[in-house]
């Protein structure tokens, strides 16, 4: 096996988890900070070409200055030797393209999900006045719960007064595929190239493939400004309208015409998961549509009453109870003698629910709203309410969620305690309270979740998680002094909780009960609250006992047992100091005057039976 290859005495290079044109990514082990890491080297025959060094170095000082749970954290730029590397957060996936291969393409519900994620990437950086320009699948990671993570900002773009200070150069275009109409005219990118991008990568994970593709990349970037692509739906069925014309608005070969923020995109592709029919996308410079005349007004109304006055008042006086009589007559009616009922839609997504609708010739309205405890396009609530009677012509109201502010819990069960924080901050939550429990599971994994895994949360909700811990069996220390019972206690892993003092017959400061039972397994670490006894005079009788012991060796246990109207229960328990024969002489305690037995064992064994006087 070759030796590990260690970068500046701190980054162990191990294995290869991806290539590309000028560089290799490695995973590596932090040795200073004890983590994984991945390592991203600059191929040796690119090291003295200073564009690519420029570039290279750009990626790591763009990335630095973002911190976003959809792009990889960059942790450094370092030089060993003729070696140019850069540190970056390891994420266990695979990249978007190969994750489209493998699928042939991606569900629209989850590739939308996955586009707003991407979209929230885009929208930090470009906040940070940086321009990506090289947006595509191979620079996109995505974990198993399907979070992404934007990364490679080798060619990206500072807008601003020291855009200069950091372009590494001009001649840089981006990936043929997926770049915009004006990068490939050889001019300057802005946000509006990153959403085009964007947009292509939309539609190849609805589709299957690239919007235009060609022999050369001549042809593609000819395509690209000169061509429209085939609608997503025409590519592949189940597609919806809505979806088809947010992909049409990013793939605008004029900027102006297209989404102008990461922002507006977004929300319109959350609009597109509740009204699939669309028609809300509106595109900068086209016509709006006439507003709808505005009924007659007050004035109107007035002018209509002085020429008419009085009569005119109790006419409408008149029609107004008419009116009101109506609609609650109908409203009525329609509750008790209606013919169609409201089906349940409720919990349903909102794509489901309008076929429903439609196959049952029923008109609906469909409003927006928000909650953190429903998926992103599910039903919230209906009018009327399922079962209800429906009028004719009457209209159902579906209260669709939008899902502005909540994101799907990761599972983290089994996990450690920081790969559940890692996959849990990446979701944009925040980890809680972390307790431990006694589990059969590997110790330091993730046994339970408060949200569980699969459910809707706002973001930075707090996980609470709870660790499998080590278990131990509890010492039984009823009978003992109370200061050996903490000893024992101790011993064997556990503490000492609240103690709590009772008047009893008993010797004074011995161990009446626990909270833990003994001989009984619990978690290492947790507390066992004892009760202890306070000497009552007032009802206690006692005797003297002398006890010839012959002990096998130093430590051995003496437990005597008393026979009285209470029962049976250990009197006393001592562990002895010595071996050999010895007296040992002890004082018990009983409720009761008179004869009582009291069993004598040593070293668990039964040694002697006597009877003793209680006075």
């Amino acid at each position: 096996m070759a030796e590990e290859r260690v970068l500046s005495g701190r980054y162990a290079l191990r294995d290869v988890v991806g290539t590309g044109g000028m560089s290799v990514v490695y995973r590596a082990w932090d040795l200073q900070e004890g983590r994984i890491v991945a390592v991203k080297v600059l191929r040796s025959e690119f090291a003295g070409d200073e564009q690519f060094a420029a570039q290279f170095a750009n990626e790591a000082h763009a990335a630095q200055q973002m911190h976003h749970p959809n792009i990889v954290d960059i942790y450094g730029l370092g030089q060993d030797g003729d070696t140019r590397y850069i540190a970056m957060q390891f994420v266990e996936g695979v990249t978007l393209k190969e994750m489209i291969r493998q699928e042939g393409r991606i569900a629209p519900r989850r590739a939308v999900t996955m586009a707003i994620r991407i979209l929230a990437a885009v929208d930090h950086a470009h906040r940070n006045h940086i321009i990506h320009r090289d947006i595509k699948p191979q620079n996109i990671i995505v974990d198993a719960d399907y979070n992404v993570k934007v990364t490679d900002f080798g060619i990206a773009r500072r807008i601003g007064k020291d855009a200069a200070a950091i372009d590494p150069g001009t001649n840089i275009l981006g990936s043929v595929h997926y770049f915009s109409p004006e990068q490939a005219q050889g001019r300057v990118a802005d946000e509006k190239s990153d959403l085009y991008s964007v947009g292509v990568v939309l539609y190849e994970m609805l589709t299957g493939q690239v919007p235009f593709d060609g022999e050369d990349a001549r042809t593609v970037a000819l395509k690209h400004v000169r061509e429209m692509p085939p609608v997503p739906s025409a590519v592949q069925k189940g597609i919806s309208p809505a979806l088809d014309e947010v992909i049409a608005r990013a793939l605008s070969k004029d900027a102006a015409s297209r989404y102008q923020t990461a922002a507006e995109m977004a929300a319109d592709l959350k609009r597109a998961l509740v009204r699939p029919r669309g028609g809300f996308v509106r595109v900068p410079g086209k016509e709006e549509a006439p507003a709808p005349q505005e009924k007659p007004g007050r004035e109107t109304l007035r002018r209509y009453l002085r020429k008419f006055g009085l009569l005119a008042i109790a006419v409408l006086v008149v029609a107004g109870i008419a009116l009101a009589g109506l609609v609650l007559g109908r409203d009525f009616y329609r509750r008790t003698h209606g013919g169609r009922k409201a089906p349940a839609l409720r919990g349903y997504d909102i794509e489901t629910a309008a076929d429903l609708l439609d196959e049952s010739g029923l008109p609906y309205t469909i409003v927006e709203a928000e909650s953190e405890d429903v998926p992103l396009g599910a039903i919230i609530a209906q009018t009327p309410e399922a079962g209800e009677a429906l009028g004719e012509g009457e209209r159902i109201t579906l209260y669709v969620c939008t899902g502005s502010d909540t994101v799907r819990v990761p599972d983290v069960l089994g996990q450690t305690a920081g790969e559940a924080q890692a996959h849990l901050e990446a979701a944009g939550l925040t980890v809680g309270s972390v307790t431990y429990a006694a589990s059969e599971q590997t110790e330091g994994t993730v046994v339970t979740q408060t949200p569980e895994g699969g459910m809707f949360a706002s973001e930075e909700t707090a996980v609470n998680l709870v660790l499998s811990g080590r278990s131990a069996i509890v010492p039984d220390v009823t009978g003992m002094s109370l200061e050996d019972a903490q000893i024992l206690l101790e011993v064997n892993g556990f503490a000492a909780g609240a103690i709590t003092y009772q008047k009893d017959a008993f010797a004074p400061d011995t161990v009446l009960s626990q909270s833990l039972a003994g001989d009984t397994s619990a978690l290492m670490g947790a507390e066992v609250d004892l009760t202890v006894s306070e000497l009552d005079p007032a009802s206690s009788f006692k005797a003297q006992v002398e006890l010839h012991l012959a002990a096998e060796k130093e430590g051995d246990e003496v437990r005597l047992v008393l026979v009285d109207a209470d029962g049976s229960r250990t009197a006393l328990r001592e562990a002895l100091a010595e071996a050999g024969e010895q007296v040992v002489s002890i004082t018990l305690y009983s409720r009761y005057e008179g004869m009582h037995t009291v069993e004598i064992y040593l070293a668990g064994e039964l040694a002697a039976e006597r009877l003793v006087e209680f006075r």
